[in-house]
């Protein structure tokens, strides 16, 4: 009797490891198949390999986690690495994203910096990081390494990214010089923004001080604003738009005219009024209050929402 009980609980662990390696398999060809496994695993280190995460589940937990993963499969055949806008209260996401920023601070000399960029109301991306550097380390954190590993593998060098876009999805995920890939696009709400303050990474210190207290109607009109100021079409050679300590800040260079570093006094003039007669046409003008700079051949426009 105790040798067919050992002999059924060998068969037992025998099937246990083949679902193990069966299912981090599949991960690794459609990495969407995290948004049912981090519902059995989500709580645990993410630094323990996939395998050994999916042995401490218990029988009843591994049978139904294969039911769903072979339902998904059948009725989805794609594997697409950027998963579909959702609420950021889901678990899934809020695991991914911290698991994204733990990739990274495994790098001691990564560097983060804002880049104005039209598109988006905040922008941040990191200095190069070695792509084969990096696909090294993320094999720690299965659920990055799907992503990581559809960068073509003659790309010497990622760079991470992330920031909140003009229509007020937050993205983040790694681009080379000829294409991005993101990993993940959600609604930048008050919710995320309570949950990226509570994470404690450096790298983000920026984008946290940037958005404390920040309400949905607030950033709304930001985004609003942004979108409609950099449409202004002013004969300059370049410009630059972004988000920075509760202030949007605009710039455009060789507007105007210049006697040398200085501008002419009547042409600043001309300038000012022509921004301020943009702005009252639309109805939030109301609500905030602009400064004018002009320095450098550069005219620095910032705007503030009222208090």
């Amino acid at each position: 009797m105790n040798k067919l009980y050992n002999f059924q609980n060998w068969i037992s662990e025998s099937k246990d490891i083949n679902f193990s390696l069966w299912l981090s398999g599949l991960t690794k060809k459609d990495p969407s198949l995290f948004d049912i496994v981090d519902e059995y695993i989500g709580d645990k280190d993410p630094t323990i390999d996939l395998e050994n995460l999916l042995d401490t589940l218990d029988p009843g937990q591994k049978k139904e986690l294969r039911s769903r993963v072979e339902a998904k499969i059948s009725t989805d055949s794609r594997a697409d690495v950027t998963t579909s806008i959702q609420s950021i209260d889901r678990p899934r996401q809020k695991t991914l994203f911290k698991l994204f920023i733990k990739t990274l601070s495994f790098f001691d000399d990564v560097v983060v910096e804002k880049v104005p960029r039209e598109d988006w109301l905040i922008y941040f991306t990191t200095k190069k990081i070695w792509r084969e550097k990096l696909a090294n380390l993320s094999t720690r954190i299965t659920s990055i390494n799907g992503y990581i590993e559809k960068i073509p593998g003659d790309q010497k060098w990622v760079k991470a990214f992330w920031g909140v876009k003009n229509d007020g999805l937050f993205c983040y995920g790694f681009y080379t010089k000829e294409e991005f890939y993101p990993i993940q696009e959600v609604k930048f709400s008050s919710n995320f923004c309570r949950f990226i303050s509570g994470l404690g990474s450096q790298l983000l210190w920026e984008i946290k001080r940037d958005f404390m207290e920040v309400t949905p109607d607030k950033l709304s009109l930001l985004m609003k604003i942004k979108s409609s100021v950099d449409g202004f079409d002013f004969p300059s050679s370049d410009k630059f738009s972004l988000y920075e300590k509760h202030l949007l800040h605009f710039g455009w260079y060789g507007l105007g005219v210049w006697n040398g570093p200085q501008i002419d006094l009547s042409s600043f003039a001309k300038i000012k009024e022509e921004i301020k007669e943009r702005l009252k046409s639309y109805r939030w003008s109301d609500k905030i209050k602009i400064s004018l700079v002009a320095n450098e051949f550069w005219i620095h426009l910032y705007v503030q929402i009222k208090q």
